[in-house]
This record gives structure tokens, C-alpha cells and sequence, in this order.
């Protein structure tokens, strides 16, 4: 499951809505370089969230209700309702925590060119690149973060790259 029950309940409690169905996972979808199915299913999409877990047991993402309506490598989608979140931080933070957009004038997601940030906000970046044709469990991503109201590197821990386990 991607995320269990109380993961579920918080999630819903942030956002005022019911979790529905998964519309991409990692695990059984494609997201290589020229034959990712990620943009078809976000496309005409809104109230999505992405969920995030690494291999150093940390589960953290994204929340954007904007309605995906183009995937091209220049979309950037402004939501004003947008925020970050850590499901699981590894023993940094206390429970579940939504980490609010301070400047909410930007923040985007980017479908198409998974080689750049796929969510971006003011303190926090995440980058989720396409599956490697050549070693097809490693990818990069980035949580660019380094302190955030007291908590340094909410998401992952550490700045720079980390190891996706799924998203």
C-alpha cells in the first residue's frame, strides 16, 4: 500500500478530500526516458497528490490542486493552494507535518521533463528523474531544503541526492 490508514486520515485532513485512486506508481508503471505513461496520467487532473518514499525509510511529497491540462518541458503550474508534507521522516520529526508555502506566487510542477524538478516551491525542491536505462533501480532526486522552521532537511534528511524506493 502506498500509504496506510493514518497516513490516509492526515492526508485528507490537510487537504479536505478523500484520497481516491492511484493514478501513477512507480512500481508498475513505465517512467523510462521515452516511454513514461507519468504525463498521461496526470493529464486533465486536479487535487493531486505525490507521495514519495526512499530507501532510508523517509515518505514526504507534494500536494497541488491545479488541473494538469498541458505536459510540455516549459509548463510551470502555479498553485496557490499548494504544499509539502513528510509522511515519515526517519526519526527527524515527531509525527506527520505539512510544511506550508510561504510565497505561494510560485511553485510549479513540471510533467514532461522529469529531468528537472517535477515540484518545485519556495525552500523546497523535488526532483524526480526517469528511470535510467542503464541501471533501472537508481534515479536522481534532490530535497534542496536545508532548514525549515527549526528542521533541517525535512524531507530526506540531507541536501543533494537520494534514492527512490517509489513515488
Amino acid at each position: 500500500e502506498v500509504i496506510d490508514s493514518n497516513e490516509k486520515k492526515q492526508l485528507e485532513e490537510w487537504t479536505n478530500k478523500r484520497c481516491g485512486e492511484v493514478l501513477f506508481d512507480s512500481t508498475k508503471d513505465n517512467w523510462s526516458q521515452n516511454t513514461s505513461v507519468f504525463d498521461s496520467k496526470v493529464m486533465n487532473k486536479s487535487n493531486l497528490m505525490f507521495v514519495i518514499e526512499d530507501t532510508k525509510n523517509n515518505k514526504f511529497g507534494g500536494y497541488i490542486t491545479s488541473t494538469i491540462n498541458q505536459c510540455n518541458n516549459s509548463t510551470w503550474i502555479t498553485d496557490q493552494n499548494s504544499f509539502v508534507f513528510s509522511l515519515k521522516s526517519n526519526g527527524r520529526i515527531n509525527g506527520m507535518m505539512k510544511f506550508e508555502i510561504k510565497d505561494k506566487s510560485y511553485g510549479y510542477l513540471r510533467c514532461s521533463d522529469m529531468n528537472h524538478p517535477i515540484l518545485s516551491y519556495p525552500g523546497f525542491e523535488i526532483e524526480i528523474g526517469r528511470k535510467s536505462r542503464q541501471d533501472e533501480t537508481i534515479t536522481r532526486h534532490y530535497d534542496l531544503c536545508t532548514n525549515y522552521h527549526g528542521y533541517k532537511n525535512p524531507l530526506t534528511g540531507r541536501t543533494g541526492k537520494f534514492e527512490l524506493e517509489r513515488f
